[in-house]
């Protein structure tokens, strides 16, 4: 037979009641507040990020070689006048500093000029550290498209006269050479496909380069991630790219849920690839244009060494 309570039985059950009745809200509060802080972490806590890579066909001469990667600031700061990005840089003593695209993003009149004169403070401070190299992305030319349109003055020009004042190397389909005792190493630079028409082909820059530097090893600056096939079929070496901002949302076995191209569950979005002999290093970059979420904004340092 079952026990009985009598009427003032029942008030021992309410601490139990109130205790179900305020688990429910606890665990909500407490997953709310986790998601804040990640949401905090991933858009405004930068990482550096060491990788070690082992290049086949490099020269032993430039064994060591420390590459700072900056990828996708989109015009976003990180400390006042983005001094925690630049004293980060600064403590690894890189060799180069390579910036592959989209350090602006702004098309209102108002927020582009806020940005070519932000642009200009960070560039000035990264030459002080290491020569830069830079490369467009799709951002730079949207907003140059946008103002010609418009009838404004156009961004990309101005910033190319920006980094030729400040000793930037400009490398939209240029290349240059690195020498150390008898080795050479090409530093070369692909223009981003939202770039002008007439110079979107990379042949030219490939015959110019192999005409003169017919066995020298290639280290390519792209903003695109997603061209891995046409980088091995040019015979390339090492690519270092950014675009994909890490997938965006980089849950557990993905490489993140969403990329640039608005595809999901994307490819080749952070890290290191190899296809044949060619490898692809890609930034997970800094800034962004969705929240990011578990993908921290990355500075890549890269140490190069003979395979």
């Amino acid at each position: 037979m079952g026990k009985r309570y009598t009427i003032g039985d029942t008030n021992r059950l309410a601490p139990k009641r109130r205790r179900k009745r305020l688990f429910g809200p606890l665990i909500i509060t407490a997953a709310v507040l986790l998601l804040a802080g990640e949401l905090i972490r991933s858009n405004w806590f930068p990482e550096v990020t060491h990788t070690r890579i082992a290049l086949p066909g490099y020269p032993a001469e430039f064994d060591g070689l420390r590459v700072a990667h900056v990828s996708d600031l989109h015009g976003q700061s990180f400390g006042q006048d983005n001094e925690t990005v630049l004293r980060m840089v600064e403590a690894e003593q890189p060799d180069l500093i390579v910036i592959t695209g989209d350090l602006i993003d702004g098309y209102a009149e108002d927020r582009l000029e806020r940005q070519l004169t932000w642009a200009y403070t960070q560039l000035e401070r990264l030459t002080r550290i290491a020569p830069v190299y830079y490369v467009t992305g799709n951002h730079e030319w949207g907003a140059d498209y946008l103002a010609a349109r418009e009838g404004r003055r156009r961004p990309v020009p101005r910033l190319k006269t920006m980094m030729d004042s400040l000793g930037v190397h400009w490398m939209d389909n240029q290349y240059l050479t690195l020498e150390r005792g008898d080795a050479t190493i090409v530093i070369a630079g692909l223009i981003d496909p939202n770039g002008p028409a007439d110079q979107q082909d990379p042949a030219p820059l490939m015959a110019r380069i192999r005409g003169r530097e017919e066995d020298a090893f290639i280290l390519m600056l792209s903003h695109r991630y997603d061209r891995l096939d046409e980088y091995e079929a040019l015979g390339l070496d090492l690519v270092l790219t950014g675009h994909a901002h890490g997938g965006v949302i980089r849950l557990p076995f993905t490489e993140g849920l969403y990329g640039p191209g608005r595809d999901f569950l994307p490819k080749h979005t952070g890290g290191v690839y190899r296809q044949g002999d060619t490898v692809m290093a890609v930034s997970r970059g800094l800034g962004d244009t969705y929240p990011r979420m578990w993908n921290r904004p990355e500075i890549a340092v890269y140490t190069l060494v003979k395979e």
